[in-house]
């Protein structure tokens, strides 16, 4: 069939059809895009979906972390404020003499006899907050309310203070009866570092 065959039928066709036809051949070239591209499209289409989905996903997460920074902060502050005032209290660097007054007067008070203040040697401890321990051996002797006394307020000092190794040996009695307590202990003193 030659060209003008093809022209003088379709001349000879009424409206509707030339219309079907037009309609036809005007479908053919997107459905050979859909054919060709429409697939991978699609696919393409599906796969940004689902990566949308993962970065509203990390979007909401992120979002309430935002939300809790508040309060995360001011336990912040509070932290810092706590870390300051143990600061305070602890040292730069260890003053034996105010440390041997200190147990010298507690142990007057409480009526215990301090034997021997031996300082041992300074250890250093490193973590999220550096500090330095000084161990204080220690030797005294006193009732066991007085020993108790002592306790009590070397405990309840100001400064930091620790006490361990606790070895409590009775002596022999007074003569008011009450029997004589031997005492060996280290006190531990703190400073920052």
């Amino acid at each position: 069939m030659t060209l003008e065959e093809i022209k003088e039928r379709y001349s000879s066709m009424n409206e509707f059809k030339r219309g079907f036809i037009m309609l036809l051949i005007g479908l053919i070239y997107p459905g050979y895009l859909f054919y060709e591209r429409g697939l991978s499209l699609q696919q393409e289409l599906q796969d940004a979906q689902r990566q949308k989905t993962v970065v509203e996903n990390q979007y909401e997460v992120a979002k309430k972390k935002s939300s809790e920074l508040p309060l995360l902060e001011e336990k912040f502050s509070k932290q810092q404020g706590l870390l300051r005032k143990a600061q305070e209290k602890l040292p730069n660097k260890f003053y034996m003499d105010d440390v041997l007054h200190s147990i010298a007067s507690l142990a007057k008070e409480s009526g215990a006899t301090i034997k021997s203040f031996v300082p041992m040697q300074e250890v250093l401890k490193a973590g999220e907050f550096s500090y330095a321990e000084l161990p204080i051996s220690l030797n005294m002797s006193g009732t066991f309310n007085q020993i108790a006394g002592f306790f009590d307020k070397i405990v309840n000092l100001e400064k930091v203070v620790h006490m361990r190794d606790i070895s409590i040996s009775a002596t022999r009695a007074q003569e008011s009866g009450n029997a004589m307590l031997s005492v060996t202990l280290q006190v531990i003193v703190f400073r920052s570092s």
